[in-house]
């Protein structure tokens, strides 16, 4: 997969979580009343908008560690803002349809035993942060299903599961 490719599947990921905020209000973005989940949809959305801010930012410097990341608590608490960073990180994702794959390092979370890093690029860190916030999103699904939201048809599934149930139109019901 190219470069624009990747970072348009992941545009379009991003995309869908905005579906989700959209239909939101603050209040049920931090709720965190169900005794099964322990946390709201806020910290999911602040982690995944870090992971790719990690990655835009740390371009420059031809190596990225996730580790490094914010934190920002305002993120996870107020709707508006998180979808504000969210939009930004779309619009650095279109940019990349001009850009070259790049070659880069990637450091390892500090608590690993393996000091260092591994030889990545863009474009893979892009699949990878495709199916980490896919992960994500499904936990959202989980947790705005659990307070009794409903959320869109194949929320939180990845793209190669998508066309599984698909395919297989008796297991359709699992998109939920």
């Amino acid at each position: 997969m190219s470069l624009a490719q990747i970072a348009n599947a992941n545009e379009n990921l991003l995309h869908q979580v905005l579906v989700v905020l959209d239909s939101l209000s603050n209040d049920l973005y931090i709720k965190t009343e169900n005794l099964h989940v322990q946390s709201s949809v806020g910290p999911h959305v602040r982690h995944v908008i870090e992971f790719y801010e990690c990655l835009q930012q740390d371009l420059s410097k031809s190596s990225v560690d996730y580790s490094e990341r914010l934190r920002d608590v305002r993120t996870e608490t107020s709707i508006d803002h998180a979808k504000s960073r969210l939009r930004a990180i779309i619009s650095w994702l279109a940019s990349l349809s001009h850009e070259e794959d790049e070659k880069l390092l990637v450091r390892h979370e500090p608590m690993t035993p393996y000091v260092g890093g591994n030889t990545s690029s863009i474009a893979r860190e892009l699949e990878f942060l495709l199916s980490h916030s896919t992960h994500h999103f499904a936990m959202i699904a989980v947790v705005l299903r659990s307070i009794g939201v409903n959320v869109p048809r194949g929320f939180g599934f990845s793209p190669s599961t998508l066309l599984y149930l698909q395919a297989n139109e008796g297991e359709e019901s699992a998109l939920g």
